[in-house]
């Protein structure tokens, strides 16, 4: 799985400090990519 994931800073200074993600994957992606980030949120 690649991340769909860019710094927000990307995007301009008011995006600072943010991520942004990409939903242009199936459903079942997302779910697996938030599903690693909640496990590895809760890890810390």
């Amino acid at each position: 799985m690649t991340p769909q994931v860019t710094p927000g800073a990307a995007f301009g200074s008011n995006a600072e400090g943010y991520l942004r993600f990409s939903y242009a994957s199936s459903v079942e992606r997302i779910r697996e990519g938030l599903r690693r980030l909640g496990d590895f949120l809760a890890a810390r």
